[in-house]
C-alpha cells in the first residue's frame, strides 16, 4: 500500500489531464486515477481505514462537505430549471465527486502514516514531486519544454510548470513545499542532506518567483516573518534570523527587478507604496490593483441585488466561469458566493481547526516539530495569499492543487496523532 500512496503523492505533481468528461473542465487527471487504485487497495487490504471519524479535523471535514452538498442542491435546482437536467448533473456532481476524492485522500494519508519511518518516506515523496515539478518548470522557462497550456495561460511566456494552468498553483504549491523543506532541513542529522535540502530550497524560491504569483509571494514572505519570530530560542537569535531573510528577500527582488516580467509583476506593490506615501490616488501603474478592487466590487453588488444569496449561497459553480476563471480573487468571498453565510462560517471554522491542531502539535517538544511548525505558518501563509486568489478551489485552472494540499495535511496530522 505504501508504494501506490507514494505514486499517489508524485501523481500531483503531473496534473495535466489524461481525458475530458463532458467538458473540458471536467478533467481526469493522473492523481485521479492513481487515488482510484489507492482507495480499491486499501477497501481490499483493510490495513488503513477509508474514513476514520476519530482522526483530528474528521468533524470539520464532513460537516463542511455537507454544507457544500447541500449548496450544491441549489445549483442543481438552478440548471435543472434553466438548462437541463443531464446540464445540472454534471455541474453538481463534478463538485461533489472531486471534494469527496480529496476528502478520502485525507483519511487515507493521515491513516497509512503509522510510524515516524512511514511519515519520513512519505514527506521525501513530497520533496522528489516538487523536484519534478521545478525541473519541469526550468525547461520551460528556458523554452526547452513548451508550455502544455499554450494560449490559456494568463501572460505571455509565464511558468506553469507541470501544474495547472493558473500561474498562482505554481505559486501556492512552492510555497507549501518551501515551509516543508525548511522543516526536513531543520529535522536532519546528516550535513550532506542538510545541504541538499538547503539547495532546494533556493530552487523552490527560483521557481515560486517564475510563477509570477504577487499572492503567493505575500503569502511566503509573511509566513516566514512570522514563522522566524515564532522559532523557539533566544531573542537575538531570531532578530538575526528575520535579518538575513530580509536581506535575501530584499537581494532577490533588486536581482529579478531586471527581468522584465517579474518587474512587471512587482510595479503595483511599488505603485501602491507610493500611493501610500503620497497619500494621494494617480498613480500610473495601478490597472492590477484596480481591477481586483473592481472584481470584489462586482460580487458585493451580487450579494446587495440577491440578498438570499448570503442565506444559501448562490450554488457551488453554477457558472461556467467559475471553471475557467477564480472568481473573485478572494476565497473568503467565493465561498460566501457560493455557499452563503453558514458556508462561510464554517470554512473560517475549518481554517481555525487545521491551525489549532497543527499549533498543538508543535506545542510539544515531538521529533517532527520542524513540521509541524513550518506547516502551521505555510498555512497562515496560504490564507494570507487567498484574500487575493483562492487557493483551496476546484476549478480548472487550479486543477488537483486541493487534493495535493490534502493529502499533505493527512500525513502531518497523521505523525501528529502518532507523537500524541
Amino acid at each position: 500500500m505504501n508504494f501506490l500512496i507514494s505514486c499517489l503523492i508524485l501523481s500531483f505533481s503531473y496534473d495535466f489531464p489524461i481525458m475530458s468528461l463532458y467538458s473540458n473542465w471536467a478533467t481526469i487527471k493522473l492523481s485521479d486515477i492513481v487515488g482510484c487504485l489507492v482507495v480499491l487497495g486499501c477497501f481490499f487490504s483493510r490495513n488503513i481505514k477509508i474514513i476514520n471519524m476519530s482522526l483530528p479535523l474528521s468533524a470539520p471535514f464532513v460537516l463542511y462537505f455537507f454544507i457544500c452538498v447541500l449548496t450544491s442542491l441549489h445549483t442543481f435546482y438552478f440548471l435543472s430549471d434553466s438548462r437541463s437536467f443531464e446540464v445540472a448533473f454534471q455541474y453538481s456532481g463534478y463538485y461533489i465527486f472531486k471534494l469527496f476524492e480529496f476528502l478520502i485522500f485525507y483519511f487515507i494519508l493521515a491513516g497509512a502514516t503509522k510510524n515516524e519511518i512511514t511519515g519520513n518516506k512519505f514527506l521525501f515523496t513530497f520533496w522528489l514531486g516538487a523536484l519534478f515539478v521545478s525541473g519541469y518548470g526550468i525547461l520551460q522557462h528556458m523554452k526547452v519544454i513548451p508550455n502544455y497550456w499554450g494560449d490559456k495561460v494568463l501572460m505571455e511566456n509565464i511558468v506553469t510548470s507541470s501544474l495547472a494552468y493558473h500561474h498562482s498553483t505554481l505559486g501556492f504549491y512552492m510555497l507549501l513545499i518551501i515551509f516543508i523543506t525548511i522543516g526536513l532541513l531543520l529535522k536532519e542529522k546528516k550535513n550532506l542532506w542538510k545541504i541538499i535540502f538547503s539547495l532546494s530550497i533556493l530552487l523552490f524560491v527560483y521557481l515560486e518567483i517564475l510563477s509570477l504569483s504577487r499572492s503567493a509571494w505575500v503569502g511566503l514572505s509573511s509566513g516566514l516573518v512570522l514563522w522566524a519570530f515564532s522559532l523557539k530560542g533566544n531573542f537575538d537569535k531570531k532578530i538575526k534570523l528575520l535579518f538575513v531573510l530580509v536581506v535575501i528577500v530584499i537581494v532577490t527582488l533588486f536581482i529579478f527587478k531586471n527581468f522584465s516580467q517579474t518587474s512587471e509583476r512587482l510595479d503595483p506593490f511599488y505603485d501602491l507604496l507610493n500611493r501610500f506615501q503620497r497619500g494621494v490616488p494617480g498613480v500610473e501603474s495601478e490597472v492590477t490593483i484596480d481591477a481586483r478592487i473592481n472584481v470584489f466590487s462586482f460580487f458585493v453588488d451580487v450579494l446587495k441585488n440577491n440578498p438570499l444569496i448570503l442565506l444559501y449561497g448562490n450554488g457551488f459553480l453554477s457558472s461556467p466561469v467559475r471553471y475557467d476563471y477564480t472568481g473573485s480573487h478572494n476565497q473568503f468571498m467565493d465561498v460566501l458566493i457560493d455557499s452563503g453565510i453558514f458556508g462561510l462560517l464554517f470554512y473560517i471554522w475549518l481554517l481555525f481547526k487545521m491551525l489549532t491542531t497543527l499549533k498543538k502539535f508543535y506545542s510539544k517538544n515531538y521529533s517532527w516539530y520542524p513540521i509541524y511548525h513550518g506547516f502551521f505558518f505555510a498555512l497562515i501563509g496560504l490564507i494570507i495569499g487567498s484574500f487575493s486568489s483562492g487557493f483551496l478551489n476546484i476549478t480548472h485552472p487550479f486543477g488537483n492543487y486541493f487534493g495535493f494540499f490534502m493529502s499533505l495535511l493527512g500525513v502531518v496530522v497523521g505523525m501528529g496523532c502518532r507523537e500524541i
